[in-house]
């Protein structure tokens, strides 16, 4: 498979002259005939070609002549209209080239964005957390249009993370029960929204997992039979909510890590009135990795929390250590998705006393940690490794965003 190579399998038109320019913006050739490319974009059927595979939407979010969910194999849609939206490409691209299935907030947004983090675990905060985002909304002077839509869309995520994901054994504990019962789930639902100078992206996560990717599939199908397309109309809104979901959004994704994580982000774009909305095709990346199986651990790790920052080949970021050991430790990343298991990177850690301490480390795995609820990478040490009671006074209680 090459790592630089797409196979563009759609008609002449405008849309593909702007993906051939964004892809080549991205440094990637583009073919119409090769047997070993690193992605496809196809505006038909599916090709028996050994690659992920985009479908492309040439159609808006309201009108469409076929089902872009006919194909149960569908994962990824790339909207074409009012014009293929380069930011996307970039994203989905990436995700791909970086062996990476999920795609995260801070792919997203640009690095300088705003973001926010709020914790809830009970029913009754809902309402206090869409207040805080709306704020933050209105404070990005966003459309009224836009904060309305995005106020719905974090009603129904949040609803649905604490009714329907709490599960064990294959039950789910409150699926079955009245949305005006007081619930207080047994994991804690992580609300980020992230600002920036064009998008507002909302996402939130349980550390469940029990969403099966295929269910959404199927019922953005059955939403779409048709050339208007809408949700059914049955008792329990069978697709409504994924149907609402991808209507108000830019771009779309649902994270998956069967058992541990389920993530939905609704990216919007701030300057967007309605009509132009309306007219627009969205993007969708439905992304599932399997649960990390994370090493086995050797030495007895002690719980942290403190700042650290790193490097690897030319690129930099910060993070924060949340575990560490006489052998390694765990590092909460801003965006762990371009280093692969194996590569070295230097770990400057940041002790509440005392001066920083520079560590030489390799990557031992990248992924969800089910026990910090959060992404990031296990490292080890090649140097000679920090003392961990030096950061015993650290408090190691709370899931703290990267800063």
């Amino acid at each position: 498979m090459s790592t630089k190579l797409a196979l563009v399998d759609m008609q002449a038109g405008v849309a593909k002259t702007q993906l051939v320019a964004a892809l080549h913006n991205l440094g990637i050739e583009t073919s119409e005939q090769t047997t070993a490319p690193m992605i496809i974009f196809s505006d038909g059927k599916p090709l028996q070609v050994d690659a992920p595979v985009i479908q492309l939407w040439p159609g808006t979010r309201t009108q469409r002549q076929t089902n872009p969910f006919a194909d149960p194999s569908v994962r990824c849609l790339l909207g074409t209209q009012p014009e293929i939206d380069r930011q996307a490409v970039a994203a989905v691209v990436g995700q791909i080239a970086r062996q990476n299935r999920l795609l995260f907030l801070e792919d997203l947004v640009s690095p300088n964005a705003d973001v926010h983090e709020f914790l809830g675990q009970r029913s009754d905060e809902k309402s206090g957390i869409i207040a805080q985002a709306d704020r933050l909304l209105e404070a990005a002077n966003a459309h009224p249009f836009i904060r309305d839509n995005l106020s719905t869309v974090l009603d129904e995520l949040y609803t649905n993370a604490i009714y329907n994901a709490p599960c064990a054994n294959g039950e789910h504990f409150y699926a079955a029960r009245n949305r005006s019962d007081k619930i207080v789930s047994p994991r804690p639902v992580r609300v980020r929204i992230a600002i920036d100078e064009t998008f507002a992206a909302l996402a939130v996560a349980d550390s469940y997992g029990s969403l099966p990717p295929q269910t959404v599939v199927n019922c953005l199908s059955r939403c779409h039979q048709g050339e208007k397309v809408a949700p059914e109309d049955k008792a329990g809104g069978a697709g409504l909510g994924f149907f609402m979901l991808l209507q108000n959004a830019t771009h779309l994704v649902i994270n998956i890590v069967p058992g541990e994580l389920t993530e939905i982000i609704v990216l919007r774009r701030l300057g967007e009135r309605r009509r132009a909305f309306m007219a627009s095709a969205p993007t969708l990346s439905l992304c599932v990795a399997q649960p990390c199986r994370q090493a086995r651990r050797q030495h007895e790790r002690e719980v942290v929390n403190f700042k650290a920052s790193y490097s690897f080949a030319g690129s930099h970021g910060t993070g924060r250590i949340r575990d560490i050991s006489p052998g390694g430790g765990f590092l909460q990343t801003q965006d762990n998705a371009r280093l692969n298991v194996g590569d070295p990177i230097v770990v400057t850690l940041y002790s509440p006393e005392g001066a920083p301490i520079r560590v030489n480390c390799n990557t031992r795995w990248i992924g969800y940690s089910q026990a910090h609820r959060c992404h990031g990478l296990g490292i080890r040490y090649e140097s000679s490794a920090p003392d961990p009671t030096l950061f015993r006074k650290t408090p190691p209680e709370g899931n703290y965003a990267v800063q």
